[in-house]
This record gives C-alpha cells, structure tokens and sequence, in this order.
C-alpha cells in the first residue's frame, strides 16, 4: 500500500467522522501533548531534586574535609609548640648532665690502660668514692624528659637515654677499678657501653671508637653535636611539614574525586 492510497484512507474516516473526527483528531492531540510535558516535567523536578540532594551530600563532604583541614592546622600549631618546649627541656637535661659528670671519668683519658690500677686503693683519690657513689651516679641520671616523650621521636630519645646511661656505665666502670684495681678489659670494650652505643651509632663508628680508642671527652661531644643536629631537623619541623603535605595530598585526591563524580552526574 502506497502513502497517497494511505493518506487516502486517513482522509476517508476523517470525513467519514465529520466534524466530531476533527474535534475528536484535535483532542488527542491537546491530550498527548499535556502528558508529554506533564510527564516531561515530572522527570525534570526528580532530576532537578536529585541534583539538588548531591550537591547538598557533597557541600557537606567539602565542609567536612575543610573542617578536617582546620582541626589538622591547628592541632600541628599545638604540637609545634609542644615539641619546641620538649627540645629546649631535653637539651638543657643534656647539658645538666654533662655539667655534673663525675670528674674521675677524666683520669680515663689522662691515664693509659695500663695505669689504671693507680686510681685503685689511692688515698689521694677517695672524693672519688663519694662521686661515684650509687646515690650520686642515681642523682646525676634522673630526668624529666620521659614528660616530654610524645613531642620528641625515638631517636632523639635514644640519644638523650645513650648519652645518660653511658655517663652512669663509665661512672661505674671508675668505681670498679676504684675497688678491684686494673679490669680485664679496657672501657672501649665494655660490653656494657657498646650495648649502649648500639642504638645510636652505625657499625663503622663504634668501630673507629674502639680502634682509634676515643676518649670520653671525644665520645661524648660526638654525642652531643649528634643530637644537636638532629635537634635542629626536629625544631625546622621538616617531618612535620612532610606530614602536612601528605594531609594536603589526601584531601586533595578526595576533592578531584569528588568532581570527577559531579562531572560523570552532570553528563
């Protein structure tokens, strides 16, 4: 069937119908026309509502995250000033301490191994028994830095406790000779003060200390300037800024995320 015997056909029951056809033909129109835009519409208020209720979800989680953001900032303005307080008490601690080192360690350096025995049985050398008593040797150890501990890291503990417990070892190591005369081992063979050495010193440099026979004076600035140094990393607050960048980062990556959704949504 051709679209003019078509059009024919159509044309035939309109006029068939009369004017109730043109009436009838005219309604359906006005009729399908109002349910299209009424179901047009109705999409378009759900579409509009939805939109309206992602975009109410994502300014909540960008609030959020500047929320976050802001408590982070000012938590590491706290701890920065924290961490300032605990460097200052831990190096006035380390100063205090090499301050009050018991002057008989100094006859380590004087004498040669050989001559230790001399500091055995002295009567010239008894202040020695008063300063390298246990109380006296407790007193110049004691310390308030374990108060300050979460502000610092582990190695600037580790050097703050090395450099105290090693002033108590050789303190001891003085006493021993003090009361059994020459030991079998010179100090920079002491079990116990490489043990404290270990966690602060690499391989090569306690063996340099024990082959080139270091004195205490020479060990301990070495520790001193040590933590001095790693003092300043800490107080220019380079982790923290690190961690601050990596916060940044995150927060960053949620952000694009987050636009990378609108943007798929809007499409």
């Amino acid at each position: 069937m051709s679209l003019s015997e078509i059009n024919m056909i159509g044309l035939s029951i309109i006029t068939s119908l009369g004017g109730a056809g043109l009436i009838l033909f005219a309604f359906s129109s006005w009729l399908g026309k109002v349910w299209a835009n009424r179901i047009l519409e109705s999409e378009k208020n759900k579409y509009v509502l939805e939109m309206e209720s992602i975009k109410t979800d994502n300014q909540n989680f960008i609030n959020a995250l500047s929320v976050s953001n802001s408590s982070y900032i000012e938590s590491r303005k706290v701890f920065t000033i924290e961490r300032i307080q605990a460097i200052k008490l831990l190096w006035e601690e380390v100063i205090t301490i090499r301050d009050n080192r018991p002057s008989a360690m100094t006859f380590l350096d004087i004498l040669t191994f050989e001559e230790y025995g001399q500091i055995h049985g002295n009567t010239k050398l008894k202040f020695f028994d008063e300063e390298l008593s246990s109380e006296k040797i407790a007193g110049n150890t004691n310390s308030n830095v374990d108060k300050v501990r979460p502000f610092i890291d582990e190695k600037a503990f580790a050097y703050f406790w090395s450099y105290r417990a090693l002033v108590g070892r050789l303190s001891f190591y003085v006493q021993q000779i003090r009361k059994n005369g020459k030991p079998k081992k010179t100090w920079h063979e002491d079990n116990g003060i490489l043990q404290i050495l270990q966690p602060i010193l690499e391989s090569t440099e306690i063996e340099r200390f024990k082959n080139d026979k270091w004195g205490t004076i020479i060990l301990f600035g070495y520790i001193e300037t040590a933590l001095a140094n790693h003092l300043k990393e800490l107080a220019s607050g380079a982790d923290l800024a690190k961690e601050s960048l990596g916060h940044s980062l995150t927060l960053y990556e949620s952000a694009f995320k987050l636009r990378k959704i609108q943007e798929e949504e809007n499409s």
